[in-house]
Order: structure tokens, then sequence, then C-alpha cells
């Protein structure tokens, strides 16, 4: 055994001081957390903890985060501090469980600004760019202890408006950690009252909203982007068009997708502010597809600029048919400028360069593939028919259109059946017997093609219409019972005159 060792003296002989106790290392700290974390889900728990419990809590958070500000001047170019990302995550765990339904913990805890300690942690490493499971970690957990904080308590929500907008909702949004993004988007919908929804959709904080509904789409498993969309957003639908203006032409079809989701799913006359929102986003629709359209029938010969237009036309057009298909919104989608000439003009165009390329627009059933198909030219015409078909349901100057942009003969030659298509036909159907609904003109049209054999009275039964002679004048007439003017399985309501 060593021989016991002489106390060190000063430097006159005299006994040293004694050391102060070391501080506990950094895994006895992390055990101790994990503990008091592990107490904190209980309520009785969270009823009897104690502020200097919360001091504490500071105390390593703090330290932590200086550890981390050292670090993130070189982080790109060294590991991650590990010791104090994994105490900052258990700290944020502790807060977030001390939050759970009890106002008294999160009036201690506000008042200890951790608010403002986790929202500065949080950008600290957002900005860092640091990658990896323990920096995302200590963000996912510092935004789960803000949303439990937040809940219920409107000092909370202002103390994380103040700092946490729009800089962390911004980075975390965009963040490509799906869980950052869920979280954060779960914070500010928390923290969204009227007046923050309108200066979220200022265009100086464009940043954070367009954000937001992109998230609706690269995370739609998140259900809080929607939320935002669905609850906050539409209660300023004159505010929307700004937010709607900086989109990508694929992230504008979110927008009205979920709101048609909303709408679909509920009565339309009881949510006016969901259905004015929409109504305004039909003119920027239409013209975003009128700009897009004619990539998708010539994709298979398009340079790579129009190769990342084709899907957003294809997302586009599937958006106009739901919103036309909606009897709230169907006249302003009836009433947008050109939209209808685009749709006959490109119904054309992919009928042409199907006949000469046999590529996935043609119209011949030899082809092979089918609508399923991820070319977004696949069921593009199919889907250009319903359009035309609703634009001119009950509306007599587009049914007058279509006839002088000589678009009826070009409709009537897509109602053969197609193997590559099945819905192209009944599409086409459908739009004869919208373009023919009390529209004498269009009826003797027809009835004229079908005397001078330029249409086929095959393709005219199919369609559930028949030529007549009475008294030397021929008669349009429909031989299909009434149904649902825009249900591709029944049978489109048409009245004769």
């Amino acid at each position: 055994m060593a021989a016991p060792r002489e106390a060190s003296r000063g430097p006159a002989g005299s006994p040293a001081a004694p050391a102060a106790p070391a501080a506990p290392s950094a895994l006895a700290q992390l055990q101790a957390l994990r503990h008091l974390t592990a107490l904190l889900t209980q309520q009785r728990h969270r009823d009897t903890a104690s502020e200097s419990v919360f001091q504490e809590v500071l105390q390593r958070l703090t330290e932590a985060r200086r550890e981390a500000e050292v670090a993130s001047a070189d982080w790109a170019r060294r590991e991650h501090p590990e010791p104090c990302l994994q105490l900052a995550a258990e700290s944020f765990r502790c807060l977030r469980n001390a939050c759970v339904r009890c106002p008294a913990n999160q009036g201690v805890i506000r008042n200890l600004n951790l608010i403002g300690v986790a929202v500065d942690f949080i950008c600290l490493l957002l900005r860092s760019r640091a990658e990896g499971e323990s920096p995302s970690s200590a963000v996912r957990c510092g935004l789960q202890f803000l949303g439990n904080i937040a809940t219920g308590n409107s000092d909370a929500q202002d103390d994380i408006w103040k700092r946490g907008f729009p800089e962390m909702f911004a980075r975390c949004l965009s963040h490509p950690d799906a869980k950052v993004a869920a979280y954060s988007s779960m914070v500010l919908f928390t923290c969204l009252d009227p007046a923050r929804t309108e200066d979220l959709l200022q265009e100086k904080h464009l940043a954070v909203a367009v954000p937001v509904i992109e998230a609706c789409r690269n995370h739609p498993e998140a259900g809080w982007p929607t939320l935002i969309v669905t609850e906050r957003l539409v209660r300023r639908p004159e505010s929307v068009g700004a937010v709607y203006a900086k989109l990508s032409d694929r992230a504008r079809v979110t927008l009205p997708d979920v709101l048609l989701e909303k709408l679909e799913g509920g009565d339309a006359a009881s949510d006016p502010d969901t259905t004015a929102t929409l109504r305004s986003l039909a003119g920027p629709l239409a013209d975003a597809f009128r700009r897009t359209c004619r990539s998708v029938p010539t994709l298979a010969s398009a340079p790579n600029a129009d190769r990342q237009e084709a899907p957003a036309a294809a997302d586009l057009l599937d958006a106009l048919c739901r919103m036309s298909s909606d009897n709230h919104l169907l006249g302003s989608v009836q009433a947008c400028p050109g939209l209808l000439e685009a749709a006959v003009a490109v119904l054309r165009l992919a009928h042409l360069a199907g006949k000469q390329t046999g590529n996935v627009s043609t119209p011949s059933p030899l082809l092979t593939g089918d609508a399923d198909s991820p070319s977004p030219a696949a069921g593009f015409k199919s889907r250009l028919l319903r359009l035309i078909g609703n634009l001119c349901y009950g509306n007599r100057d587009n049914q007058d259109q279509v006839r002088r942009l000589d678009g009826i003969p070009l409709i009537l030659d897509h109602c053969r059946v197609d193997d590559h298509d099945p819905l192209l036909s009944q599409w086409a159907i459908f739009a004869i017997r919208n373009l023919t609904e009390r529209n004498g003109r269009n009826q003797e049209f027809i009835a004229r093609m079908e005397r001078r054999g330029l249409a086929d009275p095959a393709l005219l039964r199919s369609a559930g219409l028949s030529v007549e002679e009475r008294d030397g004048r021929l008669t349009l007439r429909s031989t299909a019972r009434d149904g649902d003017p825009r249900t591709v399985n029944g049978n489109p309501r048409t009245q004769l005159e």
C-alpha cells in the first residue's frame, strides 16, 4: 500500500486552502438530467418541481450553448462537441416534459428566460449548418419544448414570436430533417393569431410563409403545415396572392390542392374563406398552365427546360379540373381569360404530336403504357377534355368559342375507345354533351358534319347522340339519360333544343 501523501503547503509552509469540489462530469450531468426527464413524465412530479430544478437546467443549457458557440466557428472541420449537444437535447426534453399540462412550470420557465436561451441555441445550430443526428436531435427537442410551453400560454407565444420570428421559423421550415420542419410548423401554428398571421403574410416575411406551403408538399405526413394553410392563411384570402406569386410552378399546385381537400371534405357554404381563396387562385393557376402546357405534348423531344415544366403543367391541369368540378368555383375558372383557347390548342398539338411520333400523347390503342404511367403526359389529353367539358358546362359563350376554334371535330375524333387511355373517350363524350347542351348552333354543326361524312355515326352514338331529319332539317337528339355533368362514370346531363 502506498504511503499516505502529506498535505501540500503554501509558500510559508502553512496548509493550502482546500480545493473546490470538482464539477460533475458531463456524463454525470447527462445521467442526472435523464433521471429528471423521466420523473417529469408524471404529473405529480411536475406539480411539485421547484424553481431550483429549472435553474439547474438553465445552468446546464447555458454551459452547453457556450461550448457549442465556440465549436461552431470551425464546425465544418471538426467533430461535433457531442457531450454539449447531448446535454442540450436532454435539457430540452426535461423542459418539454415539465410544461405538459402545468401552467405553473410554464410560468417559472418563462421567467427564467429559458425561451430566449432555447431560441438562441436553436438558431446557433441552424446557422452553423451542423449535420448529423446530434445537432438535429437538439433542434428537434428544443422545438418540442417551445411547442409545449406555448400551448395555452399567450405570454410564451409572445416571447417565441419576438425571439424566433422570422429567422428560426424560416430556417427550420426549410430544414432537410422532416421532423424539424414538422415541429417548427407545430410551434408556428400554436403562435399564430390574426395579427401574427397578417405579419406572416407581409412581403418581407415570405421567407417563412413560402416554406409553409412547400412543406405541405414535401412533408404531407406532418399535418401541421396543412393546418397553418387551412386554419390560418385562408382567413386572409386577400393576402395569399403575394405568397402564391413567390412559389414555383409545382408548389403553386400545392395550395389549391390543400384547400380543395378541405372543401371536398366539408360544406363549401360554411367555409367562405376557403372558397374565396380558391376563387382568387383561379386566374394565377390558369396563367401558369397557359405558360407551361405546351411542354407536355412535345415531351419526347423537348429540351431539359421543358422536361421540368411538363410535370408542373400536368399538376396545374389536375388542379384546374378539380376546381372546375366544384359548383362554387366553376364560374371563376370558366371566366379565366385564354384558358379555353389554351386547352383546345394544346389538345390539338397533342393529337398531332401523337400521330406523328407515336409518343405518349397518341390516341393509338396499339401503343404500350397506360394512364398510370409516371410520365406527366400519360392521361394528359383525357384531363384536357375534362377541363374543356367543364368550361363549357352551362356556358354559352365558351360553347360557341370551341366551335369557332374548330374544336368540335377535334373532340369528336377522341370519342374512339383507346386502350392506352381508357378515360379518353369518356371525357370526349362528356365534352360533346356539354358543348351541345341548349346550344342549337353546335347541334346543327355536328349534324351537318354527320351528313357530309365528317362525323362517324358510331362515334355520335357512343356519345349518346343521333342525327334525325325532320321536314328537311337536320336535328341532333340525345339518346342518353340525364346524370351528373361532371362525373366520368355517369351520364353527363345533356338538354338539346
